[in-house]
């Protein structure tokens, strides 16, 4: 379900019905404070090293604002 002009703020485009893979610089994704889950600095490294080693190969998952939903740690994975 779309989510309702209104709600969305002006500069940010109207969402989708359908789910959609876009690229993003990795800068641009905001990490959500709010996330429950906490990776160590030795788990980050360990998926960092999984994505040399095999690639990225699951999508970080965002909302409209490009806010984090799902995929914290291979974003702080990526940005090592």
């Amino acid at each position: 379900m779309a989510v309702p002009r209104s709600k969305i703020d002006k500069d940010i485009p109207e969402a989708s019905p359908c789910l959609s893979i876009v690229y993003h610089n990795i800068e641009e994704l905001d990490i959500d404070p709010k996330n429950p889950r906490r990776h160590p600095k030795a788990q980050i490294r360990q998926i960092a090293r999984s994505i040399e080693v095999f690639g990225f190969n699951v999508p970080i998952l965002v909302d409209v604002r490009l806010r984090v939903v799902a995929g914290h740690g291979r974003v702080q994975a990526a940005k090592l």
